[in-house]
């Protein structure tokens, strides 16, 4: 049995794609924990998974959650590190450099990165990453694009509109039907950055985790602490790591 398919291929499912309305998940409970931090698509591996281990309890204790971890270059590389606020609250470029300050100190006293390294901090911005279960629940109703790791009806790229889950499965709603994804076989989805998403974030109606939890950019800084207009609408801090 595929683990995902258009939903023409399971006419015996009975599948509600209102998402405007239509509950955050769908179909059966998921097997994951859908508001927590794992499992995430971002499989992080040797010196990632090290320098993760190292600076979660430090994004945790300053109320930040780990979005995205990148190693990325041979010579001079960057260590690119995506957090967001744990609550779901705007992040602000203060807090980019809060995170890079001591991401930089703690990285240097433990070093695990053994070369001169440029370390970038950033908020997720509009067309953001979806990485972790609650990032797909959270903007379901929006349009995603999702690339699978395996052929899906001799596909693997998909564009549509997020509309819950199935199972452990990622539903989404594409012109050429209703697509389910099982989260396991995605190798990377991000949000669509659209008019209607950016008419919301003008009137500060986009989706906040603090109101959905259970029991419940602007600009960009650099090393010098300069200022200058974003190239798109995350926060980003940047800083020189020290060689070996």
């Amino acid at each position: 049995m595929n683990r995902a398919a258009s939903a023409d291929a399971s006419p015996d499912v009975a599948v509600d794609i209102d998402w405007m309305s239509a509950p955050r998940q769908q179909g059966p409970e998921a097997s994951f924990d859908i508001w927590g931090t794992t499992p995430s698509l971002d499989r992080r591996l040797g010196v990632l998974a090290e320098v993760q281990d190292i600076l979660n309890p430090m994004l945790s204790d300053l109320g930040f959650d780990l979005v995205r971890l990148q190693l990325n270059g041979q010579k001079n590389p960057t260590l690119q590190i995506m957090a967001e606020p744990s609550d779901g609250a705007v992040m602000t470029v203060e807090q980019c450099g809060d995170i890079s300050y001591e991401a930089s100190a703690l990285l240097d006293v433990e070093d695990p990165i053994q070369s001169a390294y440029r370390l970038e901090v950033s908020s997720p911005g509009l067309d953001r990453p979806l990485m972790r279960p609650r990032d797909f629940s959270l903007w379901q109703g929006y349009e995603a694009r999702l690339e699978a790791r395996v052929m899906i009806d001799g596909r693997k790229r998909f564009t549509g509109v997020l509309a819950g889950w199935y199972g452990d499965a990622v539903q989404l709603d594409s012109d050429e039907g209703l697509y389910r994804v099982a989260f396991e076989d995605i190798s990377r989805a991000k949000i669509i950055l659209t008019d209607r998403l950016v008419d919301e974030a003008m009137k500060e109606r986009l989706p906040q985790l603090s109101a959905l939890m259970p029991g419940a950019g602007s600009d960009t800084q650099t090393a010098g602490g300069a200022s200058a207009e974003p190239a798109d609408s995350s926060l980003t801090s940047t800083s020189q790591g020290d060689a070996a």
